[in-house]
């Protein structure tokens, strides 16, 4: 398999023009940069397959995401999920159902920040011809209205897609936190 890496314009690159890398990044794009050079001198470039060709599209996908919260672009979310998406967010109820149901989530995170932030890491793909998953780490963070900075917790995200007329959309998410059995309550300061 091909080495992937996703970077965002926003953490990624200093002004938008020299790359910086997170540190989450540097193995998987020296990988990657390994696997260029590797090929460049096998004699011709390979013509990619069909799954490194919908893998990278999910990872753009998945950039897609953190453009869209990062730029407050709820239009740009809106294009990236199915219109029967089923979400299972960390704010309650169980279950989101719906587009406009997901949507107003990132409504309500638009409206208690001023400024938002997020991140993913250590992102684990599987593709299929038709449906696909990518699984890893995100925080959301920011400044909230009335100035105070918040750093965010680290979370486990899950987006599911299935190709609809040859895109990949997010048919359903998941995000979560573990749980304290005994103290019923969820652990929000760990760390990838």
């Amino acid at each position: 398999m091909t080495p992937q890496v996703s970077l965002s314009l926003h953490t990624d690159f200093e002004d938008r023009a020299t790359l910086t890398p997170g540190a989450g990044h540097v193995s998987a794009l020296d990988a990657l940069l390994d696997r260029v050079v590797a090929r460049s001198t096998e004699g011709g470039a390979a013509t990619p397959t069909q799954r490194e060709t919908d893998e990278a599209a999910i990872r753009r996908r998945v950039d897609g995401i953190i453009d869209a919260i990062k730029s407050k672009d709820l239009e740009g979310l809106r294009r990236l999920y199915s219109t029967d998406v089923v979400s299972f967010d960390i704010d309650p109820p169980l279950q989101h159902v719906g587009l406009d149901a997901k949507l107003k989530n990132w409504v309500n995170v638009f409206t208690l920040f001023q400024e938002v932030t997020y991140e993913m890491r250590d992102l684990t793909p599987a593709v299929g011809n038709d449906v696909a998953f990518i699984h890893g780490f995100g925080r959301l963070g920011g400044t909230l209205r009335d100035g105070t900075a918040m750093g965010g917790m680290w979370v486990r995200v899950t987006f599911y897609f299935r190709k609809i007329d040859g895109e990949w959309l997010i048919t359903h998410d998941q995000v979560s936190v573990p749980l304290d059995i005994l103290g019923g309550k969820g652990v929000v300061d760990l760390e990838p």
